[in-house]
């Protein structure tokens, strides 16, 4: 049989790799759509892996425009006629998705009716959407868009999840739960050797703080603002910008390789020793799941108002998080000053 896999992001590519590597042996096609600047190294990265027969990089190219009517018209374009984006004979057996955005649904969709309904789709684990948001049947936009435009949210036809804490997940589908198991020294080595053509950046400094991107103004400059609060208590902080915002120059900060995935560090150097900051980043749980390794975690999301809709989902996740990680290395600050203190105590 043949399994396509679709993957838009650095982790969704290092997930398809481990499952190629460790789980499934058929013959295996790799879709890298391209959502990012960056998706041409991912495209690379999975053909220097060699983990896959086939690699193709598919244009989605939504990125380029700044006018917002000409963006959503491009993306329901795209996503109606998904056979724009491919040139594909193959019928595929088993797909693989990342289950949360329209256009790799829009082609699983396309191969799915390919197949006559009879491909299984699989899911992906995405972080950690994965575990609490994705599988359960919400009634929101994004979802009665999805089934408006391809006739049924494809997760309806999922057979399979695979991750890395299966037994966190929670489902309303009936699913198989497969274990993708976390990443040996071998497996570091290989991902850094197809992500990377030299050696990755060390990052010296302790603190680590990961930038999210937000749709409120306000919340974005309020991340801005502790960003700099930190600047200035002289302490020495790595930046991981979110893509959508990199160049920023802030004294005493080192701003990391923008196109390094966050989740390569972890490979190249033990994180428990870190402490990574973020306002309500998923990706600080990623050392714990791919490498079960505890770096400490801030989340600063109770300093910052005007987050409401995010906040209790993320919550719910966080409890769930928090039932396999030492406790102690978690903290929610809800002032700067309490966040003074965590830092000078850590």
């Amino acid at each position: 049989g043949m399994t396509l896999y679709i993957v838009g992001s650095p982790y969704q590519l290092i997930n398809a790799i481990m499952i190629r590597r460790h789980c499934r042996e058929d013959y295996s096609v790799l879709y890298v759509m391209d959502f990012s600047e960056n998706a041409q190294k991912y495209y690379l990265a999975a053909k220097r892996s060699r983990a896959f027969q086939e690699v193709k990089l598919i244009q989605v190219g939504y990125y380029e425009t700044k006018n917002k009517m000409k963006y959503v018209a491009n993306r329901c374009i795209q996503a109606f006629f998904p056979s724009r984006m491919i040139s594909d004979d193959n019928v595929y057996d088993v797909i693989f998705i990342n289950g949360t955005e329209i256009y790799s649904k829009a082609v699983c969709s396309y191969f799915y009716k390919k197949s006559g309904g009879r491909a299984s789709v699989c899911l992906l684990e995405d972080g950690v959407g994965t575990y609490e948001r994705i599988l359960l049947k919400e009634k929101n936009l994004r979802i009665a868009v999805t089934k408006f435009i391809l006739g049924y949210d494809v997760l309806e036809k999922c057979h399979e999840v695979y991750a890395y804490r299966p037994d966190l997940i929670s489902s309303d589908y009936e699913l198989k739960k497969r274990k993708i198991p976390s990443l040996t020294k071998e497996d570091s080595e290989a991902l850094l050797h197809s992500f990377l053509e030299e050696d990755p950046e060390r990052i010296d400094e302790t603190i680590i703080f990961l930038e999210g991107a937000f749709p409120e103004r306000e919340v974005e400059n309020m991340q801005d603002g502790v960003l700099c609060f930190l600047a200035d208590l002289n302490l020495s902080i790595a930046l991981k910008s979110h893509p959508l915002y990199l160049g920023k120059s802030l004294p005493g900060i080192h701003e990391l390789d923008s196109g390094m995935p966050f989740e390569l560090y972890g490979m190249n150097q033990p994180m428990d020793e870190k402490v990574l900051i973020s306002v309500c980043s998923t990706a600080a749980f990623t050392p714990k799941l791919m490498l079960d390794q505890e770096p400490a975690i801030v989340f600063l999301y109770k300093m910052l108002p005007g987050l409401s809709g995010l906040v209790s989902l993320f919550e719910r996740m966080l409890a769930k998080f928090e039932k396999i990680y030492d406790r102690s290395k978690i903290f929610k600050p809800e002032t700067k000053d309490e966040l003074k203190k965590i830092l000078a105590d850590l």
